[in-house]
């Protein structure tokens, strides 16, 4: 998410997302249970980012659509539906889990 935008309960938002391990969770949520938690990144130029690079506040939202563009980036339509903190990264199948 940008990091000046404010994310709201039930507001859509587009992301676009280009991070391997972003999209690898963003297809295994998808496939799954269509929920995910969003952070925001502290550096935008870290790249390939670990727990003390996000901001630890996030929110839990559902993913709506899903495409695939062709320079291997996603764009994302994701409903937000409430705060979450996160405590930790757990690393499976080449993306992050949090918890």
């Amino acid at each position: 998410m940008e990091p000046l935008s404010v994310p709201l309960p039930t507001a859509i938002y587009p992301l676009f997302v280009g991070g391997e391990k972003s999209v690898n969770a963003l297809n295994q949520a998808f496939e799954r249970q269509r929920e995910i938690v969003l952070a925001i990144q502290r550096q935008s130029g870290v790249d390939e980012p670990g727990f003390e690079d996000v901001y630890e506040i996030g929110v839990l939202a559902r993913l709506i659509d899903l495409k695939s563009l062709a320079d291997g980036t996603l764009t994302v339509q994701a409903q937000v539906h409430r705060r979450v903190v996160i405590r930790r990264f757990l690393a499976e199948n080449g993306a992050f889990q949090a918890e």
